[in-house]
């Protein structure tokens, strides 16, 4: 069973919990806010466990532990425990909707107006609790403005803008942190078995986020895919635009007119992904190295080791002012991520890496 004390790198989170948890003062509402992967339902379902436990433990600092070894704890290291509800976005005629809707907030609603069945209180919690529509919240807002002594409502949610401020009010909102690229790579060393240069490349495509490290680590496809990235950006000034449109759109295929968007809960993380899926996440890793190689710096350093022939191309080629351009211009593309789609994002910034490296080349020729 996991513990308060496997969590890595979510201190402040941790230590909220816990002393919630040691004097009784547990909120009826909390929003876990962080990307996909980065530990959200992993926390929530230690401080579900930790609640519902009937022979709570102390770590060597006096802080509760789950005990692992109560009916509760059984149950809820399967699953299977009644008063840890989970509320999710069901599948309708073969789809997931896009948004959580009215219909299943207010049926946790009418559960939460049942008394707990086995423990002393009542658990809920919510999955991608930012797609809820407007009706959704008003509707839990009723709950949250006056719920049963016995509920617990935790909101996972990657962002927190969608929130009406009257949720945001009465929820207390716990924000993952990036964990820092050290603690990752010492975590994949020893959980994981690998080299230090392997967990260190992990580490640096993760950002911050330890699930997707841990993904990557696991993932035996993943020097194949990173090798194709990297052969992408050594050669992406022969490339045309329709070169670039089909790789942004090999990476995020757009929908088929009437096609289901997913088969059934779950089927999403089963699609076979784009060889270059890891494209936008190698651009900055890659850049970061030609800066280096351009300011003198050791190969030693670099985060794409493999490629210090390639960088050190790149780095000669380009100027400190082209560098410095394409860097404002991944930046711009990041930001821009959050308003426009992700293919055309990655079709635009392809296009200017190519023109600023082919501007470099040209200029250099006279």
């Amino acid at each position: 069973m996991n513990h308060f004390s496997d969590i890595v790198g979510q201190d402040a989170i941790r230590d909220h919990l816990q002393d919630a948890v040691k004097t009784g003062r547990i909120s009826h509402a909390y929003i876990l806010d962080g990307p996909k992967d980065s530990g959200r339902h992993f926390i929530a379902g230690i401080f579900a466990a930790a609640v519902q436990c009937t022979d709570i433990q102390s770590d060597q600092n006096g802080m509760p532990e789950p005990c692992g070894s109560c009916i509760s704890c059984i149950q809820a290291d399967a699953g299977s425990q009644p008063d840890i509800i989970y509320v999710r976005r069901r599948p309708k005629n073969g789809k997931i909707p896009r948004v959580l809707s009215v219909e299943e907030i207010r049926q946790m609603r009418d559960d939460a107006a049942v008394k707990p069945y086995a423990s002393a209180r009542k658990i809920y919690i919510v999955e991608d609790a930012e797609l809820m529509n407007t009706q959704a919240q008003n509707a839990l807002l009723k709950t949250l403005e006056e719920p049963p002594a016995y509920v617990v409502i935790i909101l996972i949610a990657d962002g927190t803008s969608r929130f009406l401020p009257t949720v945001m009010s009465r929820c207390i909102t716990l924000h993952m942190k990036q964990v820092p690229e050290e603690t990752m790579i010492r975590f994949l060393m020893k959980e994981r078995g690998i080299s230090e240069e392997k967990a260190r490349l992990c580490a640096s495509f993760a950002v911050g986020n330890l699930g997707r490290a841990v993904k990557i680590a696991d993932d035996p496809d993943f020097d194949n895919q990173r090798k194709d990235a990297e052969q992408i950006l050594a050669g992406i000034t022969e490339m045309s635009f329709t070169d670039i449109v089909n790789i942004a759109n090999d990476i995020f295929p757009k929908k088929k007119a009437g096609a289901d968007e997913n088969a059934a809960a779950g089927d999403e993380g089963k699609k076979k992904e784009s060889i270059h899926h890891l494209l936008p996440d190698c651009i900055p890793l890659w850049y970061r190295d030609v800066c280096r190689l351009k300011a003198g710096g050791s190969t030693e350093g670099l985060i794409l080791s493999d490629c210090a022939e390639k960088t050190g191309k790149a780095a000669d080629e380009i100027s400190y002012e082209g560098i410095e351009r394409i860097l404002r211009e991944i930046s711009e593309y990041q930001r821009e991520l959050t308003t426009t789609s992700p293919e055309t994002a990655l079709q635009l910034l392809l296009v200017k890496i190519r023109d600023e490296l082919r501007a470099a080349e040209k200029a250099k020729k006279k």
